[in-house]
């Protein structure tokens, strides 16, 4: 293994299902790159995010953390202010830290991404087409304020008053003014002519790759090693558009009209099949474009000679439905069409084996993995398991604290879906080493698969098994709610209403 602490970069394709990458079996190449670099690393073939959606994924990565222990999750999105973040614990370690994100959700502002040394944040859009806001840095008065989002307008003056009173800061607060005021025009600008990231990904995608290039290059030429680098791409997240000359399956009339969540409302069955086909195509695009654009990057730093001393990490936090079981976007599933996550790690000679890894993985271990190649001399939670130290997992979870904040979306499912009003959303997944798979609703229901013969969850078990083995699982399904932190995170109103969820 080697002597020195290794470069880490940490690339999240945000929104890209295993499903669709040609690595993991896909019948359409959409990943011809990866599958070549992925000769020189190790690909985890069974790996798992901890929810179905950004903030509380990336909460579990950069804590190793499930989101009920972390905090950021549904209808909450701010991480409890005791728990150990990854950025600080790497600072400590003697790392310098870059980020750079095109989705709002993961950035300093969102409370997010702590503690980075530079951060470059295009998810408040127009603006950022000509030139990024400046990096948020450690302690600076935009970081401080952001941490108080939970106050309302009339504290947030207050508290504006209260630190030029300590630090006679105003060139600060004026800029905080400014930023805010920009941001407002921002959003205006990019409802009128759909330049953020979220309606057009690519412009920012391009950007966050010309700029991790000069900024990897400069840390090269001062020799400002070990770094670790942390980028999430909004690609393929909606709204689908992938750049003309990457449109491989889908043409370029091609376009999204609604977005994906919007087809829980729709009935039209024929109407649905056609767009599900274009957008499926659109989004096969955008991750074969992704897929272009992070060989770039493994090349720039294969030029500047740092992969044979570099962690190169390549994860999703979650992927899309199109329409699979009745569901659509990524919100109220736990079926493997969003948890089911690609994990391609490259580590320096001698750290782990190459190859195809079975083992059962969750996003969670990217935590304890990172921790342990830093050297850092801190305890990891139970919930991360490092990928160096030879322990494998025997279950990995995944959870919807709170699917109530999509009552929208759960109302027209209800009305839509062959259940009917009785379709209850799913609040925890369970895999197991075996193959396994119960997901528990928010009613007690469970749904149970065996992923060693039935991997696209075709096949329910639980109507076929007695009474006994059900309550079985119930009571299995009890204990890891209460190992996962769920228990505590749920309303306890919600928790009072439903006894026959605890096991009463």
């Amino acid at each position: 293994m080697t002597t020195k602490l290794p470069n880490i970069i940490l690339i999240v394709m945000d929104t890209a299902g295993a499903k669709h990458l040609s690595l993991y079996g896909y019948g359409r190449n959409t990943t011809p790159n990866l599958e070549r670099l992925a000769e020189q690393g190790t690909v985890y073939g069974r790996c798992y995010a901890p929810a179905c959606w950004t903030t509380p994924s990336h909460g579990s990565l950069f804590t190793g953390l499930y989101p009920a222990q972390h905090g950021a999750y549904e209808g909450h999105y701010l991480l409890y202010e005791n728990v150990q973040h990854l950025v600080p614990v790497l600072k400590m370690m003697g790392y310098r830290t870059y980020g750079i994100s095109s989705n709002y959700l993961v950035a300093p502002a969102s409370g997010m991404c702590r503690g980075f040394d530079h951060f470059v944040d295009f998810g408040s859009g127009f603006f950022n087409l000509f030139g990024p806001n400046r990096p948020v840095r450690e302690n600076d008065f935009a970081q401080k304020l952001a941490a108080q989002s939970d106050l309302s307008m009339l504290e947030k003056v207050i508290f504006l008053s209260k630190y030029l009173g300590e630090s006679g800061n105003y060139r600060q607060v004026f800029e905080k003014i400014c930023d805010s005021l920009k941001k407002r025009l921002s959003y205006t600008l990019d409802s009128v002519f759909g330049l953020s990231p979220i309606t057009y990904s690519a412009r920012y995608t391009e950007k966050t790759a010309h700029l991790f290039k000069k900024v990897v290059q400069e840390l090269c030429a001062k020799k400002e090693l070990p770094f670790f680098f942390f980028i999430n791409f909004l690609e393929p997240h909606q709204l689908y558009c992938p750049p003309t000359r990457f449109r491989k399956y889908s043409k370029n009339r091609d376009r999204q009209q609604n977005r994906i969540g919007e087809f829980y409302y729709i009935k039209d069955n024929d109407k649905i099949s056609n767009l599900m086909e274009i957008y499926t195509n659109l989004y096969d695009d955008e991750i074969y474009y992704l897929d272009h654009v992070i060989n770039e990057l493994w090349s720039a730093c294969n030029d500047l000679q740092l992969l044979e001393n570099t962690i190169f990490i390549i994860t999703s936090d979650h992927g899309e439905h199109f329409g699979e079981k009745g569901h659509y976007g990524h919100e109220l599933s736990l079926y493997n069409e969003l948890i089911q996550v690609p994990l391609i790690i490259k580590y320096p000679a001698g750290m782990a084996p190459k190859g195809w890894e079975d083992r059962l993985v969750s996003l969670n271990d990217l935590y304890a993995t990172l921790l342990d190649a830093a050297g850092a001399p801190l305890p990891c939670p139970d919930s991360s398991i490092s990928l160096l130290n030879g322990q494998k997992r025997e279950i990995v979870c995944s959870q919807i604290v709170n699917p109530d904040i999509w009552s929208a979306p759960l109302q027209a499912k209800r009305q839509t879906d062959p259940k009917g009003a009785k379709f209850s959303p799913p609040v925890l997944a369970v895999i197991t080493a075996n193959g396994r798979k119960i997901i528990e609703h928010q009613d007690g229901g469970l749904e149970i698969y065996d992923l060693s013969k039935d991997p696209h969850e075709q096949h329910d078990l639980a109507p076929e098994l007695p009474p006994a083995i059900l309550e079985q699982l119930a009571q299995f399904m009890m204990l890891q709610r209460e190992a996962t932190g769920f228990n505590e995170a749920v309303d306890g109103a919600w928790l009072a209403a439903r006894p026959e969820v605890l096991g009463g």
